[in-house]
């Protein structure tokens, strides 16, 4: 009996059947064999512990430089920012009360760093925007406090005060919208306790001396 060769036959059946009770190539493996194996599993769990360090550390490295050389200095020259902005509200403050023209070197000195550590600070946060356009609201509130507030105040505060009216002349109840009234006040004279007559009415002036003992003089408005 012949067999074409792509028929199996019954001895190919069992030509790649492993016998029974014979190991197979992996119960084979010596003690050097799997040393070997456990070797190899060691050296590529190193492999990648050592890249995963490498990308940590690297991303450790970043996170380094961007503190060291953006954050810190960015946070340094805001403080500086907000001194300036002090600075001003100080001296503005200083010679409202005082009229001392020495308060108004810190106004005069921190509107010049403002606009200086406000470069400054735009550069260095330039990769936030949302950092730089709170930053350039910032300035224009502070350009408008300066414009509407203290530029105002200043200007106020070196104008000469007005004189103050005499006694006799200030607002009495009656006054006029001017704040003086309308018809000039007069002083009568005192009566002594003598009970002699009031004397007549006089112009405003110091009062007489008298050695009776008379009541205080009173004011009243004189007639047209």
């Amino acid at each position: 009996m012949t067999r074409t060769p792509n028929t199996p036959g019954p001895d190919d059946a069992t030509a790649h059947r492993p016998e029974e009770g014979k190991p197979t190539r992996v119960a084979r493996l010596t003690v050097q064999g799997w040393i070997h194996v456990v070797l190899a599993a060691n050296v590529l769990l190193v492999i990648v512990f050592a890249v995963s360090g490498g990308v940590l550390q690297a991303r450790a490295d970043d996170r380094t430089d961007l503190l060291t050389d953006r954050i810190q200095p960015a946070r340094a020259t805001a403080y500086q920012l907000e001194t300036s902005l002090v600075d001003q509200e100080t001296g503005v403050r200083g010679y409202a009360l005082s009229r001392d023209a020495g308060f108004l070197d810190p106004y005069a000195s921190g509107a010049r760093d403002e606009k200086t550590f406000e470069a400054r600070l735009a550069t260095q946060l330039a990769d936030h925007s949302g950092i730089v356009a709170d930053l350039k609201t910032a300035g224009r509130l502070s350009d408008a406090w300066r414009r509407d507030y203290a530029e105002p105040l200043i200007e106020a505060a070196r104008a000469p005060a007005a004189p103050k009216p005499p006694p006799w002349r200030r607002a009495r109840p009656g006054s006029t919208s001017s704040g003086v009234n309308s018809r000039p006040w007069r002083r009568t004279s005192s009566s002594c306790a003598t009970g002699s007559a009031p004397r007549p009415t006089t112009a405003v002036g110091p009062a007489t001396s008298s050695s009776a003992a008379c009541s205080p003089p009173s004011w009243r408005a004189a007639s047209r």
